[in-house]
């Protein structure tokens, strides 16, 4: 504000956007992912792009239930938007332990009532209650599948949801150009091993019409 102000007195066109950083921070565009295979057993698919840090997540839409995955901590405008799409959210997941911002999750799970989610694995102490999952449990939404996927190496607790066998959001595991860090704990040998057989063993296996959703992006 008072850059813009100090450019306004010097001739200079300038505005500032109300809030300043913080609310820019916090703000989040809802996007609708164009499915391939159309909206089938009523599912949609909506992006909620962070542009102020690059994060990515995910609401989840099939015959009026609702999950949100990698919530920001913004979380009255996921709830806002799930009363406009008249959903109740059925659950609350996080890809993994964030370790770049707060998890929206817990708070949007315990004001909702619903199910919260996330692995911590070896050398996580989680401070947060979670409903319990397992590698390869599958989730029901309305007429929509989500398997969970077990992908260790940029956490050791980091997972994949798959949905419908073709779309795939893969928190920090796998971006658009490149792979999630496995540095970020100390244990960079280890978890480098990790992500190595989780990309070669796990993902590659996948059918390649697979849909990658990702929890980050650097370029639009």
């Amino acid at each position: 504000q008072m850059v813009a102000e100090i450019l306004r007195g010097s001739g200079v066109p300038a505005r500032n956007l109300t809030g300043g950083m913080i609310a820019y921070g916090e703000y989040l565009d809802p996007v609708k992912v164009p499915l391939e295979d159309g909206e089938a057993n009523g599912l949609e698919i909506w992006q909620f792009n962070r542009r102020g840090k690059g994060c990515l997540s995910y609401v989840i839409l099939s015959c009026g239930e609702a999950v949100v995955i990698d919530a920001s901590r913004a979380i009255e405008i996921y709830e806002s938007f799930l009363v406009g799409a008249n959903a109740r959210p059925a659950y609350v997941l996080d890809t993994h332990v964030h370790a770049d911002h707060i998890s929206g999750g817990p708070a949007l799970a315990a004001r909702s009532g619903a199910p919260y989610f996330v692995r911590g694995g070896s050398g996580f102490n989680l401070q947060q209650r979670t409903s319990s999952l397992k590698d390869n449990d599958e989730l029901q939404l309305g007429k929509t599948s989500i398997r969970v996927l077990a992908t260790p190496g940029h956490t050791p607790g980091s997972v994949c949801y798959l949905l419908t066998n073709h779309y795939l959001l893969t928190g920090d595991t796998l971006f658009k150009t490149a792979v999630g860090r496995p540095d970020l704990g100390g244990n960079v040998i280890e978890w480098s091993q990790d992500l190595f057989r989780t990309l070669h063993e796990r993902i590659a296996s996948l059918d390649d019409s697979t849909v990658v959703l990702p929890a980050h992006y650097a370029t639009i």
